[in-house]
């Protein structure tokens, strides 16, 4: 990827919030140029996606252009708040994008893995693990810990818990600043703008071939894999309930992205289907995390104790998510793709 002059002034706001006061070099300005203008000049709220729109003659490059770009803006306006002002959602709209755009290389691959890939790849994971941390903690003090405040019977020593939990957020959470105000992070977003919008896969020709060909093929095998990896369920380990999730984030990513090929009428009922069943190993998939997530903060004996209890009572619900996860996936293999 070749390096070009200084352009600042090309930027549209969101990149420019994120590099705002420093000198650098961008990477094909013409693809700055290109994001679109969709964030308030002082964005102190989280920013959604914005959803993807493309034509029925959409080719194979503008379907991963305009995924790359609703992505990036995301990032880089969620990384502008994050810097001021770092709370639960707007790390979390932050980390979505970042795994919607990972997705898309992983979907997109036999079209985009030119040489840069493996770089952008690496990267991306960089920036979505940074922000593992604190969005974990905040699931589990909006989950676990809210909930056994309501209940009646309440673990002991919860309070102390809750502010230890409240103490360890605004450490992640400074953390995930501190990793969008540094110089790798603004590489990281010159040169992934750079490389989706002018990067050498597009020069192999079947990045201009329609879109619609290779999004029937691409859900098709995102729907065989998850099929395939959630059979029997509900006799996998905690591992093999993971890599169905994973596989069901992929191909809702990938219907989001594409679903505009096809209606979004057609598809909303997968989607939705879909995103149930995503949900459901989430869960599972928190518990999980739940077990592991307090080694290493340091808790006092009276807070361990308490969140001891609270990933015990969260774990005694497993058996039910599992139930829930088994019924959406049968009723997803039920639908009718919405690409066929």
């Amino acid at each position: 990827m070749q390096i070009g002059a200084p352009v600042i002034e090309a930027l549209p706001i969101a990149v420019m919030a994120v590099m705002r006061g420093s000198e650098v070099d961008i990477a094909a300005s013409r693809a700055l140029q290109n994001l679109p203008m969709q964030v308030d000049r002082q964005p102190l709220h989280a920013f959604k996606r914005a959803p993807v729109e493309l034509g029925r003659n959409a080719t194979i490059a503008d379907a991963f252009q305009a995924v790359g770009r609703s992505t990036l803006v995301s990032i880089a306006a969620n990384a502008e708040v994050v810097r001021q002002r770092p709370e639960a959602e707007v790390v979390h709209q932050l980390r979505v994008a970042v795994r919607t755009l990972r997705s898309a290389l992983s979907t997109f691959k036999p079209v985009v893995a030119d040489e840069d890939y493996e770089r952008v790849k690496q990267e991306l994971r960089w920036l979505s693990k940074s922000c593992d941390l604190a969005r974990n903690l905040d699931v589990f003090a909006a989950g676990p810990v809210a909930d056994a405040g309501k209940a009646p019977a309440p673990p002991a020593s919860l309070s102390k818990l809750a502010a230890e939990i409240d103490a360890a957020r605004e450490h992640a959470r400074a953390d995930v600043a501190q990793t969008v105000a540094s110089t790798r992070f603004r590489d990281l977003l010159i040169e992934v703008t750079g490389w989706v919008d002018t990067g050498d896969w597009l020069s192999r020709p079947p990045s201009g071939t329609p879109a619609k060909d290779f999004a029937d093929k691409a859900l098709q095998k995102r729907r065989r894999q998850l099929l395939k990896a959630g059979r029997n369920l509900a006799a996998l380990d905690d591992a093999g309930r993971h890599k169905a999730r994973i596989l069901a984030k992929k191909l809702r990513y990938a219907a989001e992205g594409f679903q505009t090929l096809y209606g979004r009428k057609p598809a909303d009922r997968f989607i939705k289907q879909l995103k149930g069943l995503q949900d459901e190993l989430g869960e599972l998939n928190d518990i999980v995390t739940g077990e592991v997530l307090f080694q290493g903060l340091g808790l006092s004996a009276d807070a361990a104790f308490a969140a001891g209890e609270l990933v015990g009572r969260r774990a005694a619900d497993k058996p039910r998510h599992i139930g829930c996860a088994v019924k959406a996936l049968d009723e997803l293999a039920d639908i009718t793709p919405f690409w066929r």
